[in-house]
Formats: structure tokens, C-alpha cells, sequence
């Protein structure tokens, strides 16, 4: 792949995953808080956004949105560039690639963007699960983070976070890539490759949701933990106190922001993705 190639790929991944993040963070802000438990076990996600905008502000809905945008954009630009690049590795045919190829050069790409990205991750979490101060700012939270657990810290969760987005981009960017194909030949979408990359998108959203979700809830309580009471020791640790405590059904929680923001924000990443794909 040229460096023009990349260039392109990378500016137009990061400038979609920007738009789609920011339309989703009031979504992702209730996600966060059904997953770590902060809204009680019986809360929906209606009734989250309820609370937010009753009990905080409308504002609060957007809390986290800077390490939220950093992340995903930094995370979405680097998967985008590394997918072709493992997709021409590991592939035995590069002009016609498998599905299974296509599921592990994505969950490749996305692991190696989340490994480097991480503490923003952890960042983010703190302040999505923080009812509190608003004022709270990036910076303060690193350095409470930093002084509390020093860099292990800041790589809270690092081991769930990976393998759910091995699990994200595998099902997010492979199965795209797979129906983005299957769809060209539906007789009644031929005509519209805006609308193949629509339908691909839903169903690329829909796979990713169902799993990743619940690699998605460790990832959140143990990222939550950092810079505080740690309750779980690791990952094995946080899935077996929650199956014992909590029920089994708990690893799902916030599956419904999940498949809604992932339908939402797949429909507008990767449509606006293959869009200015065609303009840069």
C-alpha cells in the first residue's frame, strides 16, 4: 500500500469516526453507566438518559467527549490503515479474500489500534461514570489515575479491552467488508452503492454488538477501578465475581445502547468513510 494510499485511508477514517462519535456520545454515556453499574440493575437506557438530563444536565450527556473523540479517532485511523495491510498478509488469494481472513485481519487491525490508544480509553471511562464534577478535566484524571496506580493504570482493562476489539473490528470491519460484497449483487440495491454501504454498515453494527458485549462490561468495570477501589483483580476475576453476584445476564448489560449505537454509528462512519474515500 502506497503512502498516498495510507494518507487517504487515515484522514478519511479519522474525520468519519469523529462525525459518527460525536453524534453517539449520549449513547455511549448511558452504555458506560448501565455497564458499571452506576444507574442500578434494573435501569434501561431510556431511563439513564432520563436521569442524566434530570438529575446532572443535558450537558452531562457529553461527558467524556474529548478523550471519546481522541480515542476513537486516533483507534478508527490507525485499524483503518492496518486493515488492508494484515487483509494482503494473511490473505492466500488478496483479490478474492474469505470471510474468516477478512474477520481476523480486522480483529488484527483493531487490537494494535486499542493497545496504543488505551489510556485515553481509561480516561474516558472516569469521566463517563463520574456523576459528579463536570469540571473534571482530562488532565486532572491522568494524574489521579497516574498517582494512585502509576502507569499500570492507565493500561487498566488492557487484556478485555484488546480482546473486545478483536471481537469489535473483526465483526465490525470483516463482516463490512464481506457484506459490502454480498450486497453488491442484491438485484434491488445495484443501483445504489450508497445504499449497499448502508445495509452492509447495519449488519456490520449488529454482529459487533451481539460479540462484543459482554468483553464490553469487563472492559468497563475494570477500567471504572482504576485509580480506586479495585474490586477485581483481573478480567477472569471481574467475569466470575459478576456470574456469582450479579447473574450471568449482568455480561449483557447495556446490549440495547450498544446495538443501537452500533447501528447508528457504523451507518455513519462507514458510509461517510467510503464518501470521502471518492472526494480526498
Amino acid at each position: 500500500m502506497s503512502n498516498n494510499q495510507s494518507w487517504k485511508i487515515g484522514s478519511s477514517s479519522l474525520l468519519a469516526a469523529g462525525f459518527a462519535e460525536l453524534c453517539t456520545i449520549p449513547i455511549d454515556v448511558a452504555k458506560v453507566r448501565l455497564q458499571a453499574g452506576a444507574s442500578g440493575m434494573n435501569s434501561s437506557m431510556a431511563s439513564v438518559v432520563s436521569d442524566i438530563w434530570k438529575n446532572e444536565s443535558p450537558r452531562a450527556l457529553y461527558k467524556g467527549s474529548s478523550p471519546s473523540l481522541l480515542r476513537q479517532t486516533g483507534y478508527t485511523a490507525i485499524t483503518m490503515i492496518m486493515f488492508p495491510v494484515f487483509k494482503d498478509t494473511i490473505c492466500k488469494d488478496a483479490s478474492s479474500p474469505r470471510y474468516h481472513e477478512r474477520l481476523l485481519s480486522g480483529g488484527l487491525a483493531g487490537s494494535l489500534g486499542i493497545s496504543i490508544v488505551n489510556p485515553i480509553e481509561v480516561i474516558k471511562t472516569k469521566m463517563q461514570t463520574n456523576a459528579g464534577d463536570m469540571r473534571l478535566s482530562m488532565r486532572a484524571i491522568g494524574f489521579n489515575i497516574w498517582r494512585e496506580d502509576g502507569l499500570r493504570g492507565l493500561w487498566a482493562g488492557l487484556v478485555p479491552n484488546v480482546t473486545r476489539c478483536f471481537l469489535v473490528n473483526a465483526a465490525e470491519i470483516g463482516t463490512y467488508d464481506e457484506a459490502k460484497e454480498f450486497y453488491k449483487n442484491v438485484s434491488f440495491l445495484e443501483s445504489s452503492p450508497m445504499l449497499q454501504h448502508v445495509f452492509a454498515s447495519g449488519t456490520a453494527g449488529i454482529v459487533s454488538a451481539c460479540t462484543s458485549t459482554p468483553a464490553d462490561v469487563v472492559k468497563t468495570r475494570i477500567m471504572d477501578q482504576s485509580g480506586g477501589v479495585h474490586r477485581y483483580s483481573g478480567p477472569i476475576n471481574a467475569v466470575s465475581t459478576i456470574i456469582k453476584e450479579e447473574g450471568i445476564i449482568t455480561l449483557w448489560s447495556g446490549f440495547v445502547p450498544i446495538v443501537t449505537r452500533k447501528i447508528v454509528w457504523c451507518t455513519l462512519f462507514f458510509v461517510t468513510y467510503e464518501q470521502l474515500l471518492l472526494r480526498i
